[in-house]
C-alpha cells in the first residue's frame, strides 16, 4: 500500500506456501513500490472466515489496511491483528 492510502494486491508469483515442496521451483517477480510503501505479506487466517466469501474477506483486509495507511507500522500490525470481531 502506498503512503497515501492506494492499495492493491501482487499478482505474480505465485506458488505454493513455503516449507511445502521445497525442491519444487519457484517463478520469480518484481514490482517497484513507491517511497514510503507497506508491503504486507499475509496468511489465510487474516482474511478467511467461516461462512463467508474469500473474496469479501480480501476486499475487508484492504480496505482496513488502507484505512490504517499512515500509522505506524506497530499499530498496522496490531490492528489488522486484533481479529474479525474488531473490523467489518
Amino acid at each position: 500500500m502506498s503512503h497515501d492510502g492506494d492499495t492493491r494486491y501482487l499478482s505474480s508469483g505465485h506458488s505454493v506456501l513455503p516449507g511445502i515442496e521445497p525442491d519444487t521451483p519457484r517463478p520469480s517477480s518484481t514490482h517497484t513500490l513507491a517511497p514510503e510503501s507497506t508491503l504486507l505479506l499475509y496468511t489465510d487466517g487474516l482474511v478467511e472466515r467461516s461462512a463467508e466469501d474469500l473474496d469479501r474477506g480480501l476486499v475487508r483486509l484492504r480496505q482496513h489496511a488502507a484505512a490504517l495507511t499512515r500509522e505506524p507500522l506497530a499499530v498496522l500490525c496490531d490492528e489488522l491483528l486484533a481479529g474479525p470481531g474488531r473490523w467489518r
